[in-house]
């Protein structure tokens, strides 16, 4: 990927790169004459330190490749304030909040007693622990309860990279 892109960028050079998080970041760092935007949804480097705790190598060996590429990048996001607070402390540049989510003001509130669907989605990689649990949790515990008054629901988990847990919940109502 990091040669195509390179390649591309020598015959038609790209004015800013957007970069979809900091291990990501090794197919645009060496591009010349260009700006670098980072979006990083994750300090990998805390997260590894909560669900493995045990390994701190790794958290440390993350860590330091963050900081290596949030020093190299022209901006930078961060979905909360206390990763933004992490970041700014390794980055070059202050970075940005643009947090997950949507503006409800501009969604029009459609009343249950008025919905046709009932069908659930969850978006998300789907070897992630923590949506891995939550589509387990969906499945199993969710569903059956919307069925009871919705007898036509369905859940359908898109994704990545499914784990084999997410795969054995397939089934008539389960995509």
């Amino acid at each position: 990927l990091r040669r195509d892109l390179e390649r591309a960028h020598a015959r038609r050079r790209y004015d800013a790169v957007v970069v979809c998080h900091s291990y990501a970041a090794a197919t645009a760092l060496r591009l010349r004459g260009t700006a670098l935007a980072l979006d990083e949804h994750n300090v990998e480097s805390e997260y590894a330190r909560m669900m493995a705790p045990g390994d701190r190598a790794e958290a440390a060996r993350l860590a330091c490749w963050e900081r290596r590429v949030w020093d190299r990048v022209h901006a930078i996001t961060a979905v909360t304030r206390d990763d933004a607070r992490t970041i700014g402390r390794g980055a070059r540049v202050e970075p940005s909040v643009i947090a997950n989510g949507t503006d409800l003001g501009k969604i029009e509130f459609v009343a249950p007693s008025a919905r046709e669907g009932h069908d659930i989605l969850l978006v998300g990689s789907m070897s992630h622990p923590p949506n891995v649990r939550a589509a387990c949790e969906l499945a199993r515990e969710v569903l059956p309860l919307v069925r009871e008054r919705a007898p036509t629901a369905t859940l359908t988990l898109c994704g990545r990279a499914p784990a084999p847990e997410v795969r054995a919940l397939a089934s008539e109502h389960v995509r």
